[in-house]
């Protein structure tokens, strides 16, 4: 019969797991090769040698005292999922392992069998997983939108805020511990306008059990303000399928709901110039609280395919209106009586049986005693908004899925090694960029955007990343063979040498505006017919100009609305004085010199446009500070409008007016020359008479 000793060292041969069996002095008897292949030890350096070889010097002497303790009252201790003791490798590093003792008698002697466990890629795993959460933490407390999360209790009948972001703060004035204590407090923060859309909204989404956006005003309770947010919400579903809550991502979007309306009400004064508009707009005469259509704008062909008198029918928009939305969008009809607004959002059937989603937006105008008259509104096409939304309701439960959900593309960026490489990004960015993700990880940001070589972003990312700064870009143009756009752009830092850029391709927007401002300056040529066409071609002349000069795609598209903008202000010009034959006298002048003025109270309410500015506020400024209407001087002129001014004087010199016939090319260039330094840039003069001389 073999001995107890090789019947032992049989069985711990069999253990997947490192043992050891130490006597009474805590000497080695026997150790597996498992043991052998985790420390680095030879069987022949253990057999013998004190346990302490294998335990760090600074807990040798608590396992003394622990293994006094065991000896005393031998008992069998199992492992722990909370228990990391530290082994020492033969090479002096320390790993973590996890140990069962088990008291033994071998040969009547009585001794300690320890089974020791490997638990390196546990703690991996640990450490990866709180890596992995921190990064996500930093990313929601960072972003600009206020991330929640709502759960209910008592079916329905109450509910809780059990995570509110940081942010939430700074939108509604309290913390996140006061909504979570008093979740009635997020109610009373709605504008009572909109509270019962709101929550018939929300009523809606758990419901159907689909993801929805919802726009509302929310007070902030600290200044007394009320703000426009949109609110995008998910709801949350357990495993049988039924509404837990919801979550979402709030965004403040007030500076684009008010820009909306100040375009809306310049766009009513020139409603009959801007026949090339993507929006259509339309009035209608109210009686005994019916609508009659009264005027379309003639677009309406472009866009939906019908003639303005098709659209004039009585029952026109009952038919056209897409069937699975007539009911809905008829019901808030009244809506226009009680609050003199109404904003719908529904589709269209065009007239080859095509789909178009239009945000429909209604004021009611009355008449002094307050009796309705009539209703003005504009339809815009937002069905590629539309197509962008029903992919981001895509996300699922989990945070970085929230980030998915939201109305932006996210890149996370690292600074290592002198190279900041993509990280991780979200499903919507990689759409805009037209890369998959896999793709993208661990590439530079050059790589990422190559145009972007030609701009400070990646020195900006890199310091954003250094010095825990944030910066943001509200319009950034930008073109390369895989994207072209422009885009919002936000950078904030996450810690750990991590930052996050958020952006939104705004080109729908920004082309809606390109076309509005096209439709202005084609009225201000309409009015003033001794200028026609000169607004296009100065524009290009000055875009020329910049072009050489070297500046940006941004700067170049600002310059552009500056561009065609250039004399909004004469809209407020009399008649009498802008289209007088003859000389203006003092007066006059003294009228006219006003419209730079003019321009700037006109469009300075409009955020989309204060980069525009420079041109219709300074392009009557000279070099020399004789100019009007500040008397700028030198370069206190902006450059995009010491550009334009070239540009505008060429442009007027070489065609005819009323009180002159046009310059041949040699005069006027004589003339811009005789002027450098007096009316003009000298740069800029010299970068024009380089592209102007034949």
């Amino acid at each position: 019969m073999e001995s107890s000793e090789q019947f032992l060292k049989q069985i711990i041969e069999t253990i997947p797991d490192a043992v050891i069996v130490v006597d009474e002095q805590a000497r080695i008897l026997e150790a597996n090769a498992r043991v052998r292949e985790l420390l680095g030890y030879a069987l022949h350096d253990l057999l013998g040698k004190p346990l302490e070889i294998l335990i760090p010097i600074q807990f040798r002497d608590r396992h003394r005292g622990h293994f006094k303790a065991f000896l005393a009252k031998p008992k069998t201790r199992t492992m722990s999922e909370m228990r990391k003791l530290p082994a020492l490798h033969k090479d002096g590093s320390v790993l973590p392992v996890d140990i069962s003792l088990s008291p033994l008698v071998v040969d009547k002697r009585t001794c300690v069998m320890a089974v020791i466990h490997d638990i390196r890629r546990h703690v991996e795993m640990e450490n990866a997983l709180r890596d992995s959460e921190e990064k996500y933490r930093l990313l929601v407390e960072n972003a600009s939108d206020v991330f929640y999360q709502i759960r209910f209790a008592n079916k329905l009948k109450a509910w809780n805020v059990v995570y509110a972001s940081p942010q939430v703060e700074q939108f509604m004035g309290h913390p996140p511990e006061r909504f979570m204590d008093d979740p009635n407090l997020w109610i009373k923060a709605i504008h009572p306008e909109d509270l019962a859309n709101t929550m018939s909204v929300t009523q809606e989404i758990l419901k159907s059990k689909q993801k929805k956006l919802r726009l509302y005003r929310l007070l902030n309770f600290k200044t007394g303000e009320y703000h426009w947010i949109e609110d995008q919400v998910v709801p949350l579903l357990d495993e049988t399928g039924h509404v837990t809550g919801f979550q979402g991502a709030m965004r403040d979007v007030t500076e684009r709901e008010l820009s909306s309306m100040a375009i809306q009400n310049l766009t009513d004064q020139l409603q009959h110039y801007l026949t090339k508009s993507p929006t259509i707009t339309y009035a209608l005469c109210v009686k005994n609280r019916t609508w009659v259509p009264k005027w379309k704008s003639e677009n309406i062909s472009r866009i939906l395919g019908y003639t303005v008198e098709e659209s004039l029918s009585s029952t026109w928009w009952e038919t056209t209106v897409h069937p699975d939305d007539l009911e809905a969008a008829s019901a808030r009809s009244n809506e226009l009586y009680e609050k003199d607004t109404l904003i719908r959002v529904y589709r269209f059937l065009r007239k080859d049986g095509s789909v178009i989603w239009v945000y429909d937006e209604m004021r009611l105008i009355r008449d002094k005693d307050g009796t309705p008259l009539e209703a003005v509104g504009s339809w815009t096409d937002i069905t590629e908004r539309k197509k962008m939304e029903e992919v981001l309701l895509a996300s699922e439960e989990s945070l970085n899925n929230i980030i998915n959900a939201a109305p932006f593309g996210a890149l996370i960026y690292k600074l290592e090694n002198g190279r900041i490489r993509l990280t991780n990004s979200n499903d919507t960015a990689t759409q805009v960029l037209g890369m998959d993700r896999e793709t993208l990880l661990g590439i530079n940001i050059e790589e990422t955007f190559p145009a972007l070589r030609r701009t400070e972003i990646p020195v900006q990312m890199r310091e954003v990343i250094l010095s825990g700064t944030k910066f943001n870009i509200d319009q950034f143009q930008y073109s390369d063979e895989n994207v072209n756009g422009i885009f919002e752009l936000h950078a904030v830092p996450l810690g750990g040498n991590l930052a996050a850029i958020f952006f939104r391709n705004i080109s729908d927007l920004a082309q809606a505006y390109e076309e509005t401002l096209e439709g202005w300056s084609r009225a201000m040529d309409f009015r003033d017919k001794e200028t026609e066409g000169h607004t296009q071609r100065v524009t290009q002349m000055a875009l020329a100009i910049a072009q050489s000069m070297g500046l940006t795609d941004t700067e170049l598209m600002h310059m552009r609305r500056g561009a065609l903008l250039h004399d909004m202000g004469k809209m407020a010009i009399p008649d009498s004085i802008l289209l007088k034959k003859g000389d203006l006298d003092e007066e006059e002048w003294t009228v006219m010199r006003k419209h730079p003025e003019f321009a700037h109270e006109m469009l300075r309410s409009i955020s989309f446009l204060h980069q525009a500015l420079e041109i219709p506020y300074c392009h009557h400024e000279k070099w020399d500070g004789s100019g009007y209407p500040r008397g700028l001087k030198g370069e206190e002129i902006p450059l995009s409008a010491r550009i334009f001014a070239v540009a505008d004087v060429w442009d007027a010199l070489r065609n005819d007016r009323p009180y002159r016939k046009s310059w041949n090319v040699e005069k006027v260039l004589r003339y811009i020359k005789d002027q450098t330094g007096k009316h003009f840039d000298p740069q800029v003069a010299d970068v024009f008479l380089k592209i102007a001389e034949p």
